[in-house]
């Protein structure tokens, strides 16, 4: 069992290159069905980059935010957060409706994306203390390795 086909043959599959399906006959979906789909799921994007930071805010209370109604029970910097997010995704979605969303490294280097408040900068992750669920969190200071915790 030395060669790759030998192993494939042991392991019961099969492999047949040809059947590998090429870019060009991929079915394209049309940008306003694709764009529906996006903002049907937006609440849930949202939410979990939320969570990911950190935020305590829960799905149905972003979905409440995201249409436009104030909650209550929140920091205000919680809830800044939540809308700064969904800010952040209707950005290319609007550049996706005016057509002018273009996926090459010139867009983004030459397309700065906003800046919000809170947000340290572009390419920066936050660092110093944060939350995961009520748990607090030291994040490693700058310069220092494994070997110092």
């Amino acid at each position: 069992m030395g060669n790759t086909k030998d192993q494939i043959e042991y392991l019961g599959m099969s492999w047949d290159p040809s059947r590998i399906v090429r870019p060009e006959d991929l079915r394209t979906q049309d940008v306003r069905f694709v764009l529906f789909r996006l903002k049907k799921a937006l609440p849930d994007f949202v939410f979990h980059d939320g969570y990911l930071e950190g935020n305590p805010i829960s799905w149905p209370e972003v979905k409440t935010l995201m249409d436009g109604v104030s909650i209550g029970g929140h920091s205000v910097s919680d809830v800044e957060q939540i809308l700064n997010l969904k800010r952040a995704w209707e950005w290319p979605i609007s550049l996706v409706q005016e057509n002018r969303f273009a996926p090459r490294k010139r867009f983004f280097r030459d397309q700065r994306m906003r800046r919000f408040r809170g947000s340290p900068g572009m390419g920066c992750f936050q660092n110093g203390s944060g939350r995961n669920r009520g748990n607090d969190i030291q994040a490693a200071r700058p310069g220092k390795t494994s070997g110092d915790f």
